[in-house]
């Protein structure tokens, strides 16, 4: 090794070693489940139903996806502020991001529970890298925290472009585009078609590349795809985690968290909350019902559990609203923040 060659060496070494002194550290775990790790500031206070759920919410939408559990890699998910995230994902105005470390996952986030991280976790825990637009598109389409029915983005009139892009982070369209397509391909051709034109496809392909895997792959051209589903919604897929508990005299009931109790997802701190009961309730007979939410200035969302996007697919809802509830299963989720006084999501047959 010449002089000058040692000397670059060294030079590198020293600001490699400068960049890691400059990070800031990363809290400590708090909680440990089978496969999840949650870590967070001492100050925070992590409810027991956290990792359990993440846990059990990953297993399901990797059953979907027909990844096995045992693929599952070990993942921390790391609860820091925007200035971590922004250090660690790189760049500003990021939200969140999954890395993979080796053989382990690295979750970045400011909120307490991303959905759309947790699978991308998933994801790169069993597939090789994939194209942004089925990435964030198959992210985006089981990113179930806020559940809701869309048609067709405007977005697709840049399709190609999309399709072609190697970097998901500054263009949103690209996720409402890929949201579009991973619902089709699941809906059409079943979740395993969504694994096969992501193995079909090379991330650097280009868009007729991509149009090409895409036909040999499902049997059909993507603009056939497109124009067959003209006008119809496309939705998220909402994944339930549990079992449904019973009706009580002709009724439903899940109450609010009152801070960190055994089943509660979520956290806290002295000054903060950010807190959720999911609650699972069978609908067995389609029908009118009440839906009740015995607080004042409180709106919940009620969600069917799976791939339907009808008209009863989820609703927002506050005091009496009287819905038609098709056959199935729904989830409720009742929040709990800081200074809310207790209350009670009620279902039950309108009379």
């Amino acid at each position: 090794m010449s002089l000058s060659t040692r000397s670059l060496v060294v030079l590198l070494s020293a600001l490699a070693l400068a960049c890691v002194e400059d990070e800031q550290p990363l809290p400590p775990v708090q909680v440990s489940g089978e496969f999840v790790s949650y870590a967070a500031s001492p100050e925070v206070e992590v409810c027991p139903g956290t990792v359990p759920h993440l846990e059990g919410w990953m297993t399901a939408v990797a059953d979907q996806l027909g990844i096995s559990t045992e693929s599952l890699l070990q993942t921390t998910y790391y609860l820091v502020d925007d200035e971590v995230v922004a250090e660690r994902c790189g760049g500003e105005g990021i939200g969140a991001c999954a890395q993979r470390v080796g053989d382990n996952i690295e979750i970045y986030a400011g909120s307490p529970l991303s959905h759309h991280e947790l699978v991308h976790a998933v994801q790169r825990s069993a597939w090789p890298l994939g194209k942004p637009v089925l990435s964030e598109g198959i992210a985006t389409l089981f990113d179930d925290g806020f559940p809701h029915r869309v048609g067709a983005p405007s977005a697709l009139m840049q399709l190609d472009d999309l399709i072609a892009i190697s970097d998901p982070q500054p263009e949103t369209g690209l996720y409402t585009v890929g949201w579009f397509l991973a619902y089709w391909v699941a809906v059409r051709h079943g979740e395993q078609a969504l694994e096969d034109l992501w193995l079909a496809v090379d991330p650097s392909a280009t868009a007729a590349e991509f149009r090409a895997g895409f036909e040999q792959t499902l049997g059909g051209s993507l603009d056939e795809l497109v124009e067959d589903v003209d006008g119809q919604n496309h939705c998220q897929f909402v994944t339930c985690v549990g079992e449904p508990s019973a009706w009580v005299d002709g009724s439903w009931t899940v109450a609010s968290p009152q801070g960190c109790e055994a089943d509660v997802v979520g956290i806290r701190t002295p000054d903060h909350e950010d807190l959720r009961r999911y609650g699972l309730v069978a609908v067995e007979e389609a029908g009118f019902y009440e839906v009740t939410v015995t607080a004042a200035g409180v709106s919940v969302s009620l969600a069917l559990c799976g791939r339907e996007c009808g008209l009863d697919y989820t609703a927002g809802f506050s005091g009496t609203t009287t819905s038609w509830l098709a056959v199935g299963v729904y989830r409720a989720e009742a929040y709990g923040i800081a200074g809310q006084a207790p209350y009670e999501i009620q279902i039950r047959p309108e009379p």
